[in-house]
């Protein structure tokens, strides 16, 4: 029997929260939620996101390549 491997990465909200009108909708779902928590993960994605948003507007540089060399860091990081 072959077995396949799959590649899973893990989802990160920030990705998707490019826009305000993004940001919005994503704070107004998380607040139907019963759990205060959902809103405050949801909460600090949007923060993750503005900054995200702020630097590559600062240098120049496109989000996703501040998202590379941040993932790329983090790795080294726990390579250590």
């Amino acid at each position: 029997m072959l077995t396949r491997k799959m590649k899973v990465t893990k989802f990160d909200a920030v990705q998707y929260l490019d826009s305000e009108k993004m940001m919005t909708a994503y704070l107004e779902a998380a607040m139907e939620d019963q759990n205060p928590d959902v809103f405050l993960a949801a909460l600090a994605d949007v923060a993750k996101a503005r900054g995200i948003a702020q630097l590559a507007k600062d240098t120049g540089l496109g989000r996703e390549r501040l998202r590379h060399q941040e993932n790329k860091r983090v790795s080294r990081l726990r390579a250590s």
